[in-house]
């Protein structure tokens, strides 16, 4: 019969924690000078592919609602980021079909065409944040990313399953 692993010392949880917050704070202070080079914010991004993703799935638009579940992103934020992302003309707002007081939000042809420049450059980006990991240790860290987004899921009311962009199982990122 198998033993259950220990579970971590109260010491070994906090500095776990530390090591994340560290690692989280880091990434984005690395990511936001990159974006920052094609004009937009790291969740400016996130608007901008979640839309994109939308288009390849045949939605072409989403509703604005939608679009915060998908980024685990609450309304009042979401409507701040489109309004930026609208102004600029990465996006646009249009009625929906089904329902007169909903405005869906897609990507303009600007807003495409900034996306296909971001991810032309995008995979050496991943690749040099996760530059400091062999191959083993990039899929151990993605088991161990989604397991723990997993369990932050069913600590979260509010999230959805599979919807926050962050979260792809097959590994294909932000």
């Amino acid at each position: 019969m198998k033993r259950a692993a220990p579970l971590p010392s109260p010491e070994q949880d906090i500095a776990a924690f530390r090591a994340f917050v560290r690692a989280q704070g880091l990434f984005r202070s690395v990511m936001e000078p990159y974006f920052s080079r094609f004009g937009i914010s790291g969740a400016q991004w996130g608007v901008l592919r979640s839309l994109q993703r939308a288009e390849d799935e045949g939605l072409g638009r989403l509703r604005l609602t939608d679009l915060g579940k998908r980024l685990l992103v609450r309304p009042p934020s979401m409507s701040t980021l489109v309004d930026r992302l609208e102004r600029v003309g990465l996006v646009s707002r249009l009625r929906s079909a089904e329902d007169q007081r909903a405005k869906e939000i897609a990507l303009t042809p600007i807003g495409r065409k900034l996306v296909k420049r971001v991810l032309r450059r995008h995979p050496a980006q991943v690749r040099t944040v996760l530059g400091g990991l062999d191959r083993s240790q990039v899929r151990a860290f993605h088991e161990l990313m989604n397991r723990f987004s997993d369990h932050l899921q069913s600590l979260d009311k509010n999230a959805r399953p599979d919807e926050g962009s962050n979260h792809d199982r097959r590994g294909n990122g932000r």
